[in-house]
């Protein structure tokens, strides 16, 4: 049996299941959903095949680490992508830490890894069609709008010179 201090289990399935990082995963991975967004969580060495970065990715991992950051934003050619760091807890050095190389309590190998180092992030990806659909119609709303506002503005002050004129045409 494996003890966390809270938790006294053998199976692996009971102990991801009161992980914190998967708990907040599997949250903002329903929110996301709700949203029409979508979460990644790319991370060096992943468990999870799914997990592995992309270029993209792996790029944006080595600037947070680097920079120390709290978060990155990029653009690509249709989305925005919202990077939030994982930063290793002591409670993660349970499955992450030392020995290097050691069976965890859910069967994956331990890396040795220390508090404080990221090795993941969230990730989440938000279509900026629907952004941009709306922002052209906003646009087009606005330039209608000024275009209506000018053309009462226009015969206002025409009607009022042409009223003010008009005694002038009498001598």
């Amino acid at each position: 049996k494996v003890s966390s201090g809270v938790l006294a289990t053998d199976d692996p399935d009971e102990i991801m299941n009161v992980v914190p990082v998967i708990t907040a995963i599997d949250v903002a991975r329903r929110q996301s959903e709700l949203l029409g967004m979508t979460l990644q969580v790319p991370k060096e060495q992943p468990r999870n095949p799914d997990n592995e970065p992309s270029p993209f990715q792996s790029d944006v991992l080595e600037r947070l680490k680097a920079t120390g950051v709290p978060e990155i934003v990029e653009t690509t050619d249709g989305d925005l992508h919202f990077f939030r760091p994982i930063v290793l807890t002591q409670d993660c050095l349970l499955c992450h830490g030392d020995p290097a190389g050691s069976i965890d309590p859910v069967g994956g190998i331990r890396e040795g890894w220390q508090v404080g180092e990221i090795h993941g992030a969230f990730e989440i990806v938000s279509p900026l069609d629907e952004t941009r659909a709306l922002i052209r119609s906003l646009v087009i709303r606005m330039s209608i709008m000024v275009g209506i506002f000018i053309a009462v503005i226009g015969s206002i002050v025409s009607f009022s010179l042409r009223r003010q004129l008009l005694p002038l045409g009498a001598y």
